[in-house]
């Protein structure tokens, strides 16, 4: 059913000019993103060191629109990467395709249909104004998209919103489908004074033993509660959001409770200049379910350093180091060893 509907949406969007020539205006913007990663990778007693180049993004997209209640959007994510597919480094996904129908419901509520975002936390707000993704992302935790019907819209005359959707359960670019995940995600947005937002978010979702996260016969639930706020005063953004719940895990032939926390300052020095630090602390086995056996704490904590420079209009430049360290366990169970990766990432955001 995932499939026939993906291939619906591509057909409208992609291989009908009926599509194209039926709007009454078409918006078409991208951005491509040239990076270069340096990473120190210091185990206990050994040192690898590496130095990777890649267009990490190239997004094409399509804002279409129809009537006044009726909207497109596609978009293209054109990456290359090492080792993307076997005879190739790069690799073609789409990363959106939905429908809006808007006006359905009371103040502004819409109908979302198609691959969209995900609406959890910070994963679907973030802007990278780091290289770095929000933390449920850069942990692998969720997607940040998936196919699936959302229903969207204000509330209380502007002082909140609300995002509700019914999602497949397996992303957007994953190599197989099993068609009999699925999953509810729900969001809710406050926005108490000027310069504040408090927003609280449900993830649920039940994984199959055709997944390979669970073993034959097998099931896991994965579920997640996620809190953000971010505060802006003046040049000043203030972030925190903290994520936690269960993840699916193989070896169990179940899910072990996870927990993590992110938080960012940043400070927009002047229309050219802007410097950030953030930490992220997250703990993939609060119950030491995994590493029971294992005398040090799991944990892992990285710190990250960002500045970015606009060098004109639509070039930026971002500069990142980070330092991320693991207590013990997760690296190398044998040994029990200590693990710190360091990374410098330098990358050019070009828009158009």
């Amino acid at each position: 059913m995932k499939k026939t509907i993906l291939l619906i949406l591509l057909s409208v969007f992609i291989f009908s000019p009926l599509c194209f020539a039926s709007a009454t205006d078409i918006q078409f913007y991208g951005y491509t993103w040239f990076r270069e990663i340096g990473t120190v990778a210091q185990y206990s007693d050994t040192r690898n060191d590496t130095s990777k180049p890649s267009i990490e993004r190239a997004y094409l997209r399509w804002k279409l629109k129809y009537e006044e209640n009726i909207e497109g959007n596609l978009t293209l994510d054109i990456p290359m990467k090492s080792g993307n597919t076997v005879n190739s480094d790069w690799t073609t996904v789409v990363k959106y395709a939905y429908v809006d129908i808007k006006d359905l419901f009371p103040e502004k509520g819409l109908l979302r249909v198609g691959v969209q975002p995900v609406y959890f936390a910070m994963i679907d707000k973030w802007e990278y104004p780091l290289v770095y993704k929000a933390l449920e992302d850069q942990l692998g935790l969720l997607s940040s998209a998936d196919l699936g019907v959302s229903l969207q819209g204000s509330l209380l005359g502007g002082w909140a919103d609300y995002q509700i959707a019914a999602f497949g359960g397996n992303g957007y670019a994953k190599p197989t489908e099993t068609d009999n995940n699925t999953a509810t995600d729900l969001s809710v947005t406050l926005y108490p004074m000027s310069g504040l937002s408090i927003r609280g978010s449900l993830y649920n979702s039940t994984v199959s033993s055709g997944d390979a996260y669970a073993k034959d016969g097998t099931s896991a639930g994965k579920w997640y509660n996620g809190v953000a706020v971010n505060y802006y005063l003046g040049p000043i953004w203030f972030m925190w959001e903290g994520v936690e719940g269960m993840k699916p895990n193989s070896s169990l032939s179940d899910s072990n409770k996870v927990s993590g926390n992110s938080k960012m300052v940043l400070w927009n020095i002047n229309d050219l200049w802007a410097v950030a630090v953030r930490e992220d602390i997250y703990d993939p086995d609060v119950n030491n379910e995994i590493h029971a056996n294992n005398a040090s704490d799991s944990s892992q904590d990285r710190m990250i350093y960002g500045v970015n420079y606009k060098w004109m209009k639509d070039l930026l430049l971002q500069l990142n180091y980070s330092v991320l360290k693991y207590d013990g366990g997760n690296q190398d169970l044998a040994n029990n060893a200590r693990y710190t990766e360091y990374q410098t990432i330098m990358q050019l955001k070009w828009s158009f």
